[in-house]
């Protein structure tokens, strides 16, 4: 996927994490926004969608405030998706991207040229990735649609099953895919031109499907979903050779990897409870991906887990009320303070050095928490518009 940045010429390709994952069904929902999966009907995947400007407030029901949907870093560019809804039973959403620089002192958010409208009863809104070479790509949480950087804008593309490839390109978006033919595989986004791109060598066995993935630069940790026993693999090649490890035995039904700066990793077990929590079940940690794992029996500790992020101060939880813990030495949590009133609840990261985060509850809507020192300190940002 190389090409020109949206707004300028695009730079050498990131070795940085990417992406993201958090604790929670893909595609954020938020409170006062629309949960929605449906879109309008679809162009021809080759033409650049047009760019409607819908009026929602003139839509059965009043409309809803504007809140954040998702948030994406990159190396040079941090991105926002605004989500303007109204209170119908079909829903109608509208949807907006703005961007803003990283280590530009107090750069604006700004808004860039896509615009675009989704209708549905449920599911979930669509998400942002941030590819290597920092461009922004929407996509739908069912991994129906993407609207992807082609020639300065951004298309709408329907995603369909392509042909597989060796290893991850530098500029490549990996995910678990949920295509029919790729369902709990490793596939490439190749957004541009609407595919989904299987790797090769896949890292588990035929009819075990992958439940975590986490990548950092050519590093690529998996896990297969919780229950005894769960299977892992690593790739120091960008997936295209594997070496299979052990996983600890859990009763966790839940197990998420999360690669470190220094050649380790993080194992993750939650389970799920009542009230659609994930209740934190364990955490073990390794030097290096098929060494011996040790688990972690720090006290205190979080007892939820909304949010999860591995960078060179240590672990960093965030749980489901939103406040932060860092895993510190001798294996212990500190909580960190709160940020006030609005705290994070999905947090991403990316190798810009910086942390954005969609703000817990109702209000500001149209604010994102940013932090310049990995979850240490929060600050509010305003989205124009």
């Amino acid at each position: 996927m190389a090409g020109p940045d949206i707004l300028d010429s695009g730079p050498a390709a990131s070795t940085g994490r990417r992406p993201r994952w958090q604790l929670v069904a893909v595609g954020v929902v938020i409170a006062g926004v629309a949960a929605l999966l449906a879109a309008r009907s679809d162009p021809d995947p080759a033409v650049p969608a047009p760019t409607p400007v819908p009026s929602v407030a003139a839509l059965p029901g009043p409309p809803l405030p504007a809140a954040v949907g998702s948030v994406g870093v990159g190396s040079r560019s941090a991105y926002a998706l605004m989500a303007r809804c109204n209170s119908a039973a079909v829903r109608a959403c509208e949807l907006r991207l703005f961007r803003r620089r990283i280590g530009a002192g107090g750069a604006p958010w700004t808004g860039l040229p896509l615009r675009f409208e989704i209708r549905s009863t449920t599911g979930g809104l669509p998400y942002l990735l941030v590819d290597g070479a920092d461009r922004a790509v929407v996509l739908d949480g069912a991994q129906r649609w993407a609207y992807a950087p082609v020639a300065g804008a951004h298309a709408r593309r329907q995603l369909a099953l392509g042909p597989a490839v060796d290893r991850v390109p530098p500029d490549g978006l990996l995910l678990v895919g949920l295509c029919a033919g790729c369902a709990d595989r490793l596939v490439v986004l190749d957004a541009p031109a609407g595919l989904l791109r299987p790797l090769r060598a896949q890292p588990l066995p035929a009819g075990v499907g992958v439940r975590s993935v986490d990548q950092l630069g050519d590093r690529v940790a998996v896990v297969s979903g919780g229950g005894d026993p769960a299977a892992g693999a690593a790739s120091d090649d960008g997936g295209r050779t594997w070496r299979r490890f052990p996983v600890p035995r859990t009763a966790a039904d839940g197990l998420e990897v999360l690669a470190t700066p220094d050649g380790g990793a993080y194992l993750i077990g939650t389970r799920g409870d009542a009230l659609g929590n994930f209740r934190l079940a364990g955490i073990w940690r390794t030097q290096a991906p098929g060494a011996a794992w040790r688990q972690l029996r720090a006290v205190p500790a979080p007892t939820t887990v909304r949010s999860a992020l591995a960078g060179r101060r240590g672990l960093l939880i965030v749980d489901a009320g939103g406040s932060s813990w860092r895993l510190g030495p001798g294996d212990s949590f500190d909580r960190l303070r709160d940020p006030g009133p609005a705290r994070p609840a999905f947090v991403e990261s990316g190798p810009g050095g910086l942390l954005l985060a969609v703000p817990r509850g109702r209000l500001p809507d149209r604010f994102v928490l940013a932090s310049a020192d990995e979850g240490e300190t929060w600050e509010l940002e305003r989205i124009p518009g």
